[in-house]
């Protein structure tokens, strides 16, 4: 029996699958090569700009070590900083009602109980006074209905029966301490003055004594400063005088700032001053030597001797 025969394929046909299959096959060197060459690229890349990334790295890593450090520091600062009013413990109106401050004193009186006929107490710098069987205590900011209320119910367990009275006596005067406001600018008097209730900014500048010459009173400005809501009254000196127009003769009240502004005359003469105060600085003790040389030499002439020549 004869067996079935093969199909023979043509030679080009054989020759065409070949080619075919061969295209087929990867061609694995020239894909290592490539692989290769892409690993040198990213070495040479790497090795040139691995100095600069270290230099990167070292500054982004300073800079989130200052910046940690800067915030620190801020948050320190920021628990020292003035939250409300003047930047003072105590605060309040004392034209309204009066309170105490540091300097202060403080006089109880029981017509009741002998033993509370005390003498005139000083508030210390701690805002706080002495007082018998109770101990220290804090009265800084307290008004007089507030402290005699405190002080009754303090003295109730130890009493029977109290009457308590408390007076006042303001520290303004020449020990510096009490409650005061400022004068500043183009008067002769700039200091802080004592502060004794009822008095307007047309007289506490007028008690400051502003300056004739530079002193511009058509633009006081009285400030009245707090960290969240301040206050800033610029005040025509000219309508209390020219119109009679006493709107804003404002009041002035514990802490304000009057400040006299300079005229623009004033402005420049200001200017000049400063640029030739280092000329002023050398020229004064140079005079001062002149002065004392002529002064010895007219005293040797009259005298015939006994002077430095």
């Amino acid at each position: 029996m004869a067996l079935p025969l093969e199909p023979v394929m043509p030679l080009r046909s054989r020759r065409s699958l070949a080619k075919s299959s061969h295209a087929a096959q990867p061609d694995t060197g020239a894909r290592t090569r490539g692989e290769e060459a892409a690993r040198g690229t990213v070495r040479r890349v790497l090795s040139a700009l691995g100095p600069r990334l270290v230099l990167l790295f070292v500054l982004a890593l300073g800079a989130g070590s200052l910046a940690s450090c800067r915030a620190t520091e801020e948050k320190r600062i920021f628990q020292y900083l003035n939250q409300e009013g003047f930047g003072v413990k105590a605060r309040g109106d004392a034209n309204v009602e009066n309170y105490l401050v540091v300097g202060d004193s403080v006089t109880v009186r029981d017509s009741l109980n002998a033993d509370l006929q005390l003498s005139p107490q000083e508030v210390d710098s701690d805002g706080t006074i002495n007082l018998p069987d109770i101990g220290q205590v804090h009265v800084l900011g307290r008004t007089r209905r507030q402290l005699e209320a405190y002080l009754t119910e303090a003295y109730q367990p130890l009493y029977e029966r109290t009457d308590i009275h408390v007076q006042f006596q303001s520290a303004a005067g020449a020990s510096g301490r009490g409650k005061k406001y400022f004068v500043v600018g183009e008067v002769e008097k700039q200091s802080a003055v004592a502060f004794t209730g009822d008095k307007s900014v047309f007289e506490a500048v007028l008690e400051a004594a502003p300056k004739n010459e530079t002193a511009n009173l058509g633009r006081v400005l009285l400030i009245r400063g707090d960290p969240v809501d301040p206050l800033i009254f610029t005040i025509n000196f000219h309508d209390f005088i020219d119109y009679g127009d006493t709107t804003y003769n404002l009041i002035v009240r514990e802490n304000d700032i009057i400040y006299v502004p300079p005229t623009f005359i004033g402005t420049i003469g200001h200017f000049v001053e400063r640029i030739f105060y280092p000329v002023k600085v050398i020229i004064q003790p140079i005079q001062a030597l002149l002065q004392f040389l002529l002064i010895q030499r007219v005293a040797t002439r009259n005298g015939g001797g006994g002077g430095i020549f």
